[in-house]
């Protein structure tokens, strides 16, 4: 009596069951797939390498990110002579291939960026820097450091005592323009006489394109006013001899109270006009449309001292701030009314770099697997695939990373030393799909203004084009006809593949041991009956299909098992 099982592979892999209680679809293994096409399995996309960003054998490539017309990389690099690593930024123009190597950062964390005003802004938990195309700044003006010099001048106009301040004023080559907040002030007393300015500070914030200008203001009846723009930066001396009226007339000072962002934040992003920033447990903030000026008091303490925050992670309208332990909310509209909300979560994020915004939630590693948050729950997603142990087994969990290009979100880790990916597929949410991808980039990011994906591995950027020998491989759970305790017979094998004239071994497992192997080779679609099979008696088995070289193959579903019960 003949009895037959029918094979599919659209589910993706399950590691938590039992290779004997997978469900319809199943696998134990994928990898090398692309899941792309319901019913039919081919190999994933090939990469072609591009252009070296950094291969030293002490470089790793940890960052790589494209805004408007420049792509940005990062490699985590050990310094000559020290025995560190630090990230060292480079550059290239989107057309390009060449990076060009602009400077460096004093931490060795993945960088995280936010795109603002056309820069790129950078922190590493270490350093903050801001990147125009291929010139790279300091993130941070300092005020300037000491007042002018004002003293009594020739007969003149002005007449009463005025307190006198400088600003730097300075113009990026992209045409935006900052100005510092003012320097302490330096007090005169005159009696219709001029005011003579000297030792006015210059400054000595320093990068490529800038324009930088002196600002002065003198204080008239406790507002502090405008007086004159020195176009330079060299020049130290000054006569004042505008009116009281004239100086009304001007527009009052904006920047008191500006300063420099804080030091040491490890995350960054862009909020209502504003760049927000972390460190260890409070939220700090720039003004609205000012990415280089932060106050002494935009800041808020986000949870207990000893709950360092993880991540700033921006969503719909809201900002969303997780630490370990759990994810908070930043609510109002204003930092008037700006206050911290707790969300109904019992798990917060453990790995900022594996964070991934999507239209389903929010996604991100906790200790136990990969979590989802709505705004105001989470849920494991990886636990009913994959299980908790099988995260247990990453190596060391702070180096996971994650990229989610619109669909699928690839998480990417190390298992006993070995760099590894795995992929879970959102395009049928809240069905979700899971396999392993043999392709393991050490950066990776997606740019949403043109669909397109940018990677690097091995010191080097790689693009999704070309050619490339990719390897897929697959293993099916164990079947058993409907019966574990009865002995079968295996006869046939039922198979539909377009092996694109490559040869694909096909390999039949009996009660867990590889029993028989078939090779198929054919360059066009083909739908046949293998067999009568050699003699195989066992009560489970399982299917393996493997190909070293599979572009162009199509695996089409289903593929069938006939086997006879024994002594029936």
């Amino acid at each position: 009596m003949s009895e037959v099982e029918v094979l599919t592979f659209d589910k993706g892999v399950n590691r938590k069951k039992s290779p004997l209680l997978l469900s319809g679809g199943e696998v134990y293994t994928a990898s090398g797939f692309s899941y792309n096409k319901d019913g039919i399995l081919e190999c994933r996309d090939a990469v072609t390498e591009e252009g070296e960003i950094d291969s030293t054998a002490t470089s790793t490539v940890n960052m790589i990110h494209r805004y408007e017309n420049s792509v940005l990389a990062s490699a985590k690099t050990l310094c000559p002579g020290e025995v560190a690593y630090f990230n060292y930024i480079y550059q290239r123009e989107k057309d390009g291939s060449a990076f060009t190597e602009l400077n460096s950062m004093l931490g060795s964390d993945r960088p995280r960026t936010a795109d603002y005003w056309k820069f790129t802004f950078m922190v590493d938990g270490e350093s903050k820097k801001a990147y125009i195309d291929e010139k790279g700044y300091e993130w941070g003006i300092e005020n300037p450091p000491a007042p002018p010099t004002v003293a009594v001048g020739a007969a003149g106009n002005p007449d009463g005592e005025y307190d006198c301040y400088v600003t730097f004023h300075i113009t990026f080559p992209n045409t935006q323009v900052y100005e510092t907040g003012p320097s302490s002030a330096a007090t005169v007393t005159v009696s219709s006489e001029k005011i003579s300015w000297s030792d006015i500070p210059v400054c000595p914030y320093s990068g490529s394109g800038l324009t930088i200008y002196r600002k002065l203001y003198r204080s008239v009846s406790g507002v502090v006013y405008f007086v004159t723009t020195i176009q330079d930066n060299t020049t130290t001396t000054y006569t004042d001899n505008e009116t009281d009226a004239t100086l009304q007339a001007n527009s009052a000072i904006s920047t008191t109270g500006y300063d420099v962002p804080p030091s040491g934040c490890p995350d960054v992003a862009m909020h209502l006009q504003r760049l927000f920033l972390i460190r260890d447990n409070k939220l700090y903030w720039s003004e609205p449309y000012i990415p280089f000026a932060f106050k002494p008091d935009s800041s808020i303490s986000a949870c207990r001292e000893e709950e360092d925050l993880v991540a700033l992670v921006p969503w719909s309208d809201q900002l969303y701030i997780p630490s370990r332990y759990e994810w908070y909310r930043l609510q109002g509209s204003s930092d008037v009314t700006w206050s911290i909300k707790k969300t109904f979560t019992d798990v917060g994020i453990t790995n900022r770099d594996t964070l991934a915004k999507t239209r389903f939630g929010i996604l991100g590693q906790w200790y136990d697997g990969v979590y989802i948050f709505d705004g105001a729950t989470n849920k494991n997603l990886t636990e009913k695939f994959l299980g908790s142990t099988y995260f247990d087994n990453i190596s060391n969990p702070e180096l996971c990373y994650a990229y989610f290009d619109g669909l699928k979100y690839y998480f990417y880790h190390d298992v006993g030393g070995t760099d590894a990916c795995i992929v879970i597929d959102f395009t049928y949410y809240p069905d979700i799909r899971v396999y392993h991808e043999d392709l393991v980039a050490s950066a990776r990011s997606f740019y949403t203004e043109t669909g397109v994906s940018y990677l690097a591995k091995d010191g080097y950027e790689y693009s999704v084009s070309g050619t490339e020998t990719i390897a897929t491989d697959l293993l099916t759970g164990d079947l058993t006809f409907g019966n574990i305790t009865k002995q079968k017979n295996l006869r046939y094998l039922y198979y539909d593949i377009n092996t694109n004239s490559q040869d694909v071994t096909v390999t039949i497992y009996k009660d867990g041991m590889s029993a028989h192997t078939i090779t198929l080779n054919n360059s066009a679609r083909t739908r046949k009956r293998h067999g009568p099979l050699p003699q195989m008696d066992g009560y489970r088995f399982a299917l393996g299909i493997g190909c070293s070289d599979s572009t162009g193959i199509e695996i089409y579903a289903p593929w069938v098992l006939e086997a006879d019960l024994v002594g029936e």
